[in-house]
């Protein structure tokens, strides 16, 4: 407790306060302690239990949400089958070469889902 309170310059009783319920933390010692403990503020004003747990999603993030949405990222099968591809991609650094690479993608109701497994400069 007191390596926290050190770490986050809070006094410790004030932190135990905190810590009961008798007071709350300004915004930005608010702020401080969520980031400490890499969470949200939540933790503080409701039980536990109510706090559902949500795993962060790349794909809804606020600033690609609108590039990455569910309904853009769905690729027929027709276009990326299920199992064992062959791609073939102009290198973003060196023009004049080429990319021969092996993917393996396997469709899922979310969208597809990708993992190199072999890339090789031509």
């Amino acid at each position: 407790m007191s390596k926290v309170c050190r770490q986050l310059e809070i006094n410790r009783a004030q932190f135990n306060r905190y810590l009961n319920g008798e007071s709350y933390p300004r915004p930005d010692m608010l702020a401080r302690i969520c980031d400490f403990f890499e969470t949200d503020a939540r933790i503080l004003i409701k039980p536990l239990e109510d706090i559902a747990q949500v795993k962060p999603d790349l794909l809804s993030h606020p600033e690609i949400r609108d590039f990455a949405a569910p309904e853009t990222t769905r690729i027929p099968e027709d276009t990326l089958p299920t199992g064992f591809c062959r791609f073939t991609r102009q290198s973003f650094l060196f023009p004049e070469r080429y990319i021969l690479g092996l993917i393996f993608s396997i469709a899922k109701t979310v969208g597809p889902f990708s993992k190199a497994l072999r890339r090789v400069s031509l």
